[in-house]
C-alpha cells in the first residue's frame, strides 16, 4: 500500500496527553508525511522543532478559533503570525476559522476579526489555509470570498468536514479539500456517510487529528479511517490510498 499523508494533526500540549492510538490493524499504514498545525503563537516554536526532525512534516501556524479572544487582547498576535510565515516560506496558515459551538471561550465577533485578519494574511503572503468550521458556515463562506478568495478560486483544506451537503460543490469549486478522520470514522453516522461520498475524488484527504508525540504518527487512526472511506465509496483500499496519495502530493509537493 501506498504511504498516507495525515493532512490534519497536532502535537502534544505541553503537560498534555498523547492521543496516538496503539495499533489495533492487522495491516499497519505507513505515513509519508503530515500537515503539523498550530493553535496559537506559544506553540510556534514547537512546531518548529518538531518539524526540523520529523521527515515528511509541513507546518501550518496560526490561531485557532477557540483562542480568537485571548489573541485579539493581546499585543502582537497578527504580527507573530506573519513574522513565522516569512520565517517559514513553505509553511500554511492553521488551523484556523470559526465555531459556532464554542463562543464561551470566543465571541463570534471575535473570531471573524481574527479569521478574517488572517485570511488577508494568506492572500498576502500566498499560502493556502486549513480550515476549521462548526456550525457557521455562512460567515465562513462570506469571510473567504472577501478576504481570500475575492479574485479567484486557491487551494485550501477544510478540516474534517461536517457542514451541510449544499456546501460540498461551491467549496471545492472555490478550491477546497476535503479531509476524513477519525471523527467520522468512529461516529459512523448515516450523515457522515453520505457527506463522505459526496466529496470530489480529486479534492479527498486523509487525517488523524490526532495529539502527536514528535517522531511518532497515529497510524491505527489513519487506517481506520482509510478502510471507513473506502468502504463508504465502494471502492478497493489500495486504489483509495493511490488516489489520496496523488491528491496529497499535488497539494504538498516534494
Amino acid at each position: 500500500m501506498r504511504p498516507l499523508f495525515d493532512a490534519h494533526c497536532h502535537l502534544v500540549p505541553e503537560n498534555g496527553k498523547d492521543t496516538t492510538s496503539q495499533p489495533e490493524t492487522s495491516e499497519p499504514v505507513a505515513v509519508c508525511g503530515r500537515l503539523l498545525c498550530s493553535v496559537e503563537p506559544d506553540e510556534f516554536p514547537r512546531v518548529v522543532a518538531a518539524a526540523s526532525d520529523w521527515p515528511g512534516t509541513r507546518i501550518a501556524f496560526g490561531v485557532h478559533p477557540w483562542y480568537s479572544a485571548a489573541a485579539i487582547h493581546a499585543d502582537g498576535w497578527l504580527e507573530a503570525v506573519g513574522a513565522a510565515l516569512q520565517r517559514h516560506p513553505s509553511a500554511w496558515v492553521g488551523e484556523i476559522g470559526l465555531d459556532g459551538l464554542k463562543l464561551d471561550r470566543s465571541s463570534m465577533e471575535d473570531q471573524e476579526t481574527v479569521f478574517r485578519a488572517q485570511l488577508r494574511l494568506a492572500k498576502e503572503l500566498d499560502r493556502p489555509v486549513n480550515l476549521h468550521c462548526v456550525k457557521a458556515w455562512e460567515p465562513l463562506v462570506s469571510a473567504l470570498d472577501d478576504n481570500y478568495l475575492d479574485d479567484g478560486a486557491r487551494p485550501f483544506i477544510l478540516h474534517s468536514f461536517a457542514g451541510p451537503y449544499q456546501f460540498v460543490a461551491s467549496l471545492a469549486e472555490r478550491g477546497a479539500y476535503f479531509t476524513v478522520g477519525q471523527l467520522a470514522a468512529r461516529q459512523d453516522s448515516r450523515k457522515g456517510r453520505e457527506r463522505a461520498a459526496l466529496f470530489p475524488e480529486d479534492r479527498l484527504l486523509l487525517e488523524s487529528d490526532s495529539f502527536l508525540v514528535p517522531g511518532k504518527d497515529d497510524t491505527d487512526e489513519l487506517a481506520h479511517a482509510l478502510n471507513w472511506l473506502a468502504a463508504v465509496r465502494g471502492i478497493d483500499v489500495e486504489q483509495l490510498a493511490a488516489i489520496l496519495a496523488h491528491n496529497s502530493a499535488r497539494l504538498f509537493p516534494s
